[in-house]
């Protein structure tokens, strides 16, 4: 890992000169990238993807992941394994598979046209950012309610019990002890999702078109058709710094939960 990071480091402070790599030392390509705003909207852009991704992931596996640990008891190996199942698939079959369900002429359109729904086919629907969520979507999931689960999972019931034997209703019980206590769970799954769907080039790739258009296709376009190592290395590090903030602050986050989870047990 550190050795091809090292390289890009030395390759992102070179430049280039009618098609040649010159070997001087400068930080010419991160001044370039400052000064472009079409490269930070392009960062802003992926940094989005993956917080919308990370949001709707996380507000669906929050219920999941409570309903697994407190309602599933013999069949939860099952269960499990369902989440799982779509990993065993490769990325490239569900992405097509979505969209065959997406597209203009998809399951989805004409489900809708047979049903007198629409009168034509949605085209937001297909090769749009809509598109794209949906499918980050459907692939990310898993790694959120694993994590989630794996917090719950070792929630005591007990203290469940002695809230709701001392009046706690459902909905305050969750928001002062399940959150709370889950909130490390979250946390990284949070880091699972957010992470990966902020560097994902694939999935955009196929299912945004030109409308999905980030960073990582414009890091893909240096290396592979402007032959520009240096800026596309110095991209690839405007990127991995924008993450590695998002991180740093997940960390402090995480490092003040463990006050805040060991405050709810005394509490209770």
């Amino acid at each position: 890992m550190l050795g091809p990071l090292t390289i890009m480091v030395v390759y992102s402070l070179w430049r280039v000169e009618n098609f040649s790599v010159v070997q001087n030392v400068s930080f010419d390509n991160y001044a370039y990238l400052i000064g472009s705003p079409i490269y930070i909207w392009l960062t802003a852009k992926a940094l989005l993807y993956g917080a919308i991704v990370t949001i709707v992931t996380l507000i669906i596996s929050v219920p999941v992941a409570y309903f697994m640990a407190r309602h599933i008891g013999p069949r939860k190996g099952l269960v499990v394994t369902a989440i799982l199942l779509p990993l065993y698939t490769s990325e490239l079959i569900r992405y097509f598979a979505w969209r065959t369900i997406l597209g203009t002429e998809g399951m989805l359109n004409g489900a809708l046209l047979r049903l007198s729904v629409i009168s034509e086919p949605i085209e937001m629907l297909s090769f749009s950012p809509v598109a794209v969520i949906i499918s980050l979507v459907h692939v990310y999931l898993p790694f959120m309610i694993l994590a989630i689960w794996v917090a719950l999972e070792a929630l005591d019931p007990a203290l469940l019990d002695a809230a709701m034997d001392l009046g706690a209703r459902p909905i305050r019980m969750f928001g002062k002890i399940v959150l709370p206590l889950a909130m490390p769970g979250i946390i990284a799954g949070v880091l699972f999702v957010f992470i990966p769907v902020t560097g994902e080039f694939f999935g955009v790739n196929m299912m945004g078109g030109t409308t999905g258009f980030t960073i990582t296709n414009a890091i893909n376009d240096q290396f592979t058709s402007a032959f520009n190592w240096p800026l596309g290395s110095a991209l690839s590090y405007m990127l991995l710094l924008s993450i590695g903030v998002v991180v740093a602050v997940f960390l402090v986050i995480v490092s003040r939960l463990r006050m805040v989870r060991n405050y709810v047990g005394r509490e209770v």
